[in-house]
């Protein structure tokens, strides 16, 4: 009586549960062919026990040892290494070295192995890179390439502060290669107060108040991009993220040219910031340079008072 042949040794490839993303794979619409599920199914399969890294038995090493052959002959028939969709094991041998579950031997057989790479991503990244340099500078359409979105993707990234110095520099030295994209709404918005603060900057920053202000917040907590954060910085003129800072200028600023006008200041218990500035400069609890500034303000000792001297 022949032996039963179960349905799972005639599954013809095994599905990764390493799922990869767009961004870092090279090789998504690769179809495999029916060489591929031959070798593939080779390198999946395994003898009668399961095989890992950990070699608690002569049949764990011999069978990974028969995989690793599996997969160098793939490589050396097609030129290539099959996808972390294509194949697990290969997946499971990079998770295997980040856990340092890899012994020597094994580390010197895979990295032997043409085109080996332990992080994919970065090495899939480039490989996008450098074909969609050479659309752009065969001026081709990159438009109607498989790499567009991924084309899009990075120019977000770079107005998000996503992207490394390397990976900038690498798209840089694309030739015609540009930044610019779809304007955002941020965009938009940025592109009108700059043009209004260029006819008036005092008014500007007063009516743009609010918007100014969720700039500074979101600035302060770690939630602006570097693009967003540069340009800031180069269209207002002494422009400070601490709104606290330029509240107290302001109101500083105020006095000043009230006092340089009319020779007297205004009633103290009808202006809030001059009354702070007055119980803050009695108290001596304020800050030297404030203080200094304070006293710069023509009567400002006569119309403070005396400080208030520490207790010893």
């Amino acid at each position: 009586m022949e032996p039963q042949v179960s349905s799972a040794s005639k599954d013809p490839l095994k599905t990764s549960s390493v799922m990869v993303s767009d961004d870092d794979t090279v090789s998504d619409d690769d179809t495999v062919s029916d060489d591929d599920t031959i070798s593939l199914y080779n390198i999946e399969s395994s003898p009668d026990t399961r095989c890992d890294a950990s070699f608690d038995s002569e049949l764990a090493c011999i069978c990974w040892k028969t995989k690793y052959a599996n997969l160098k002959a793939y490589v050396e028939q097609h030129g290539k290494l099959p996808t972390a969709r294509e194949c697990d094991w290969v997946s499971k041998q990079r998770v295997l070295y980040r856990k340092k579950r890899l012994s020597p031997w094994q580390i010197e057989e895979l990295e032997s192995i043409k085109g080996w790479t332990w992080d994919y991503r970065k090495d899939a990244w480039y490989s996008i890179c450098d074909s969609v340099k050479a659309i752009i500078e065969n001026k081709l359409s990159i438009r109607f390439s498989r790499y567009y979105r991924w084309y899009n993707r990075q120019k977000k990234y770079y107005k998000k502060g996503k992207l490394t110095p390397e990976k900038i520099d690498a798209l840089e030295r694309i030739k015609y290669w540009k930044w610019d994209t779809a304007p955002s709404a941020w965009d938009i918005k940025f592109k009108q107060v700059v043009e209004s603060y260029r006819l008036d900057k005092e008014i500007t920053l007063r009516r743009e108040y609010a918007w100014v202000s969720r700039q500074r917040k979101r600035y302060n907590s770690g939630r602006m991009s570097d693009y967003e954060k540069r340009a800031i910085e180069t269209s207002f003129d002494n422009w400070s993220w601490d709104d606290r800072k330029i509240r107290w200028k302001n109101g500083y600023d105020e006095i000043m040219q009230h006092v340089t006008e009319h020779g007297y200041f205004p009633v103290r218990y009808k202006n809030k910031w001059l009354n702070w500035q007055v119980r803050a400069y009695k108290s001596g609890k304020m800050d030297k340079g404030k203080m200094a500034e304070l006293e710069k303000i023509p009567g400002w000792k006569k119309f403070a008072g005396r400080v208030k001297k520490p207790a010893k």
